[in-house]
């Protein structure tokens, strides 16, 4: 089974928080979608921000994500359940917002997300 989205969001504050850092944060993810066993969800799903943001954290390294990107996370999460394609709608324009070179220019000094 997913993780429901009270256990996606306490990783994420505690990511934001200082608490654990990115290699946990990764395997935490990848540990939840892997106990889960699933490995697909339609946007239409209202699991799928839970889902969506738990493979993006088990590849945040690739996918360039940092607490930074954490609000954003939060209410894609938060809102799905509200909303869900107004959710999905704010997660593309935010995803869409963020200036990737510069992103990757400034994590190049971090040898987590030069790998």
């Amino acid at each position: 089974m997913l993780p429901n989205a009270d256990e996606v969001i306490e990783l994420l504050l505690a990511w934001q928080r200082g608490e654990i850092d990115e290699m946990r944060v990764v395997e935490k993810a990848e540990r939840a979608i892997e106990n889960s066993g699933v490995r697909d969800v339609p946007e239409d799903d209202p699991r799928s921000p839970t889902f969506t943001v738990l493979c993006d954290l088990g590849i945040l390294h690739i996918r360039l994500l940092t607490p930074d990107d954490v609000p954003a996370m939060l209410s894609f999460v938060r809102d799905g359940s509200l909303d869900l394609p107004a959710a999905w709608a704010a997660w593309n324009r935010y995803m869409d917002s963020v200036n990737w070179r510069e992103r990757r220019l400034q994590l190049l000094s971090n040898p987590f997300y030069a790998t």
